[in-house]
């Protein structure tokens, strides 16, 4: 079996995958669009399950994108033909190609039968094509004057071959043509065919039609003509109606990929008034064209001299809705903006752009289940890469706002060793009695989703939080509990600087940062055993006194090598009988500080924990007040993000050298260098985005569980019942009056 395309040898073995063509019995419009653009006719051509076109014929967009395999890392060998594909692709022997077109358009024309009127015509014609040889004149300005006089006389008896798109013409071109009686021009990128095939799915509405009723602007596209049969193949689209906006098939994926610009209103006016009418080839009347906008999108209605009406839109439609409209909602979301912060850069350049309402109808019936897909696509890939291991999960609870009037706490399990996050939780406050307990309750939730999924959790690290610590003591006993070491290297340093008077502070000053690297140094060298931890840490009392061997069951010596005399006395030791050496000792044996410390064996910490809730403000800012499933959603974006981008390298520079940058942070004022790193991927946004087309074109409107939850959520966290208003205006009394 081989390629059925004119010229390609490609066979069935070599590598590539081959397609069968649509059933005529089931997609008879399809298979009439295969036929056409291979210039093959149902009166030569036999549909055999046999034939098949290979791969190179396809456009990428015309394949199916696998979301799970690529989220697996693999690819498919065989890839997936959309069930609306049509091959448009026959470069490899284009020469080959036009030749074979001017063939079967002959072929087919002399098909037709010829009235033997016509035949003085045909005469006139053939003479012209010579005379055109002679003098070089183009054969479309001879094929033009014939339609033209065809038009005079009345319907011509052989259909007109010619581009899709919108007939346009320059002031100059337009006076020298209309003189001539020709409705054609050279500008091919802009024309419409006298006779249009019939689009395979109205729903996607992008070319200049025939208005049937002016006030719907989804009106489909009228049927053929009668004396047009479906298996009529004489028209073969050319290349640029390809390369042009005039999709006849829904095509999500090449719509969110296909460039967009900002076009202002009166140079598209300018365009419109050398628009033709496609057909009488009158000019269209530019006083009498109506411009519609529904969002981001317009819709242009035309009234030719003669009275014919027709009409343009600026974007496709996706299931009776402009696809921008669509695209736009759903990329707010995704860039983790707001829609008044877009809205209001919408005002300040007088760009049109969606309402409100239609705004947050999208967010919830397109864009929130679209996230929420991808979103479990993912989480199913990462639970399966983690099972079979032993996990050492890192959590910590992310509130939405400081202090007591969090409205929601979102808890996050992190793989400690991957960086990988294979679920959260997000509690409202409603949930429970008060919002000291929301974290609790998320840590719950969120472990025991991770042990339904059968992952085997070894250690489980958190900060000093007091309730979890009882759970894990009552509930998950069979699990290490370990702190994060830089939660309590952050509270030894507060309660060094509690030290009151402020004279002994000034002394023991100097010591911090020095105490602090010891938390950490004692928490590498534990190695697992408690006993030597909680032996190391103590041994501080005798280091900060100059003294650096000591009586101990598992340690006897201070780590660091032996000091030189330069170095003791630069050092402003503590002696033991100080106030200041009394105090700190209070600091370091503290009871709940020496009970903690015996958590820290593991070496573990959530530092990565950390940066993700740094990053996660971009998607949910602490400032603003989100409703719960956009909550939600925000937070599964946030999620996607980390896990697509984990594992980024160092930057090299043009010389081959790891990349560094400096930073002086407020909260030291010391300069340090800081690595940097590769620029982060978001390929997924663009999957996400071709998901919500997708949705929208299938109709499909599934509401998220997030969704059906917030149903049983009260809306207000406020416990009283909402007051009337006009009770509230009354009681209003403002302190400056």
């Amino acid at each position: 079996m081989s390629c059925q395309v004119y010229g390609c040898s490609v066979r069935q073995g070599y590598g590539k995958s081959l397609h069968r063509f649509p059933d005529p019995t089931k997609k008879k419009e399809l298979y009439q669009a295969w036929l056409c653009n291979l210039n093959l006719t149902s009166n030569s051509f036999i549909f055999s399950k046999h034939k098949l076109v290979c791969e190179d014929h396809f456009e990428k967009s015309c394949f199916e994108t696998d979301l799970m395999g690529r989220l697996l890392g693999f690819t498919n060998r065989r890839p997936r033909l959309r069930s609306d594909a049509v091959p448009t692709v026959f470069a490899c022997n284009q020469d080959t190609r036009e030749d074979s077109n001017l063939q079967t358009r002959k072929r087919v024309l002399n098909q037709i039968p010829v009235p033997l009127d016509n035949v003085a015509k045909e005469d006139k014609w053939n003479s012209a094509l010579t005379e055109c040889k002679e003098n070089n004149i183009p054969k479309k300005k001879i094929r033009q004057g014939e339609k033209a006089e065809q038009e005079n006389i009345g319907r011509p008896s052989k259909p007109l071959m010619v581009d899709v798109s919108v007939q346009t013409l320059t002031p100059s071109q337009l006076q020298t043509d209309l003189d001539i009686g020709t409705s054609m021009t050279n500008n091919s990128y802009l024309q419409m065919p006298v006779i249009p095939a019939q689009p395979l799915d109205t729903a996607f509405i992008s070319s200049p039609k025939k208005d049937q009723d002016t006030s719907d602007a989804s009106t489909p596209s009228p049927p053929p003509s009668p004396d047009k049969t479906d298996s009529d193949c004489s028209y073969v689209p050319s290349d640029e109606s390809h390369d042009s906006n005039q999709s006849t098939s829904p095509d999500s994926q090449h719509i969110t990929t296909e460039p967009k610009i900002i076009a202002f209103e009166s140079c598209l006016r300018a365009l419109f008034s050398r628009v033709v009418c496609t057909e009488c080839g009158e000019p269209i009347s530019s006083d009498e064209s109506t411009i519609l906008y529904n969002g981001t999108a317009m819709k242009v209605k035309f009234l030719c001299m003669r009275g014919h009406q027709s009409s343009w839109e600026s974007q496709p439609l996706v299931n009776s809705k402009p696809a921008g409209n669509l695209m736009v909602a759903t990329a707010i979301i995704l860039s983790g903006e707001t829609f008044s912060r877009i809205s209001h850069f919408a005002d300040i350049l007088s760009l049109k752009f969606i309402g409100q309402t239609q705004y947050y109808s999208i967010q919830k019936d397109i864009a929130i289940p679209a996230i929420d897909h991808y979103y479990s696509l993912q989480r199913e890939v990462v639970l399966q890469q983690l099972q079979g291991k032993q996990l050492v999960l890192g959590g910590d609870g992310r509130c939405d706002s400081p202090g007591y009037s969090a409205k929601y706490c979102t808890y996050t399990f992190m793989d400690t060793l991957t960086g990988v996050i294979p679920d959260f939780s997000l509690v409202q406050v409603n949930e429970t009695t008060s919002s000291t307990k929301m974290e609790l309750i998320g840590f719950q939730r969120s472990l025991s989703n991770i042990e339904d999924a059968n992952l085997a959790v070894d250690v489980v690290v958190t900060d000093r939080h007091v309730q979890i610590r009882k759970a894990m003591a009552t509930d998950h006993s069979d699990k290490n509990h370990q702190f994060d070491v830089w939660h309590l290297s952050k509270s030894v340093k507060k309660k060094i600087l509690a030290i009151k008077p402020k004279k002994l502070l000034t002394e023991v000053k100097p010591w911090i940062p020095s105490i602090c690297n010891h938390v950490w140094w004692c928490s590498r060298e534990a190695k697992g055993n408690p006993d030597k931890l909680e032996e190391t840490w103590t041994s501080l009392l005798y280091h900060i006194s100059n003294r650096h061997t000591f009586p101990g069951k598992l340690v006897t010596k201070c780590g660091h090598p032996p000091l030189s005399a330069d170095a003791i006395r630069k050092k402003k030791w503590l002696p033991k009988d100080s106030p200041a050496y009394e105090a700190l000792e209070k600091v370091i044996t503290n009871k709940l500080i020496l009970r903690d410390i015996r958590h820290l064996d593991r070496f573990c910490h959530t530092g990565s924990l950390e940066t993700y809730h740094s990053m996660m403000l971009k998607y949910c800012p602490k400032r603003l007040e989100f409703d719960y499933p956009s909550m939600v959603a925000r937070t599964q974006l946030a999620v996607v993000d980390n896990n697509v981008n984990i594992g980024r390298k160092q930057k090299t520079g043009a010389n081959g050298m790891l990349s560094f940058t400096t930073r002086c942070p407020k909260s030291t004022g010391r300069w340090t260098a800081r690595k940097v790193y590769e620029k982060k991927e978001y390929d997924f946004k663009t999957d996400i985005l071709h998901s919500a087309i997708k949705n929208q074109q299938e109709g499909t409107k599934k509401k998220t569980l997030h969704q059906l939850k917030s149903l049983t959520l009260p809306r207000n966290i406020s416990k009283d019942p909402t007051p009337c208003k006009e009770d509230l205006v009354d009681s209003h009394r403002s302190r400056f009056f």
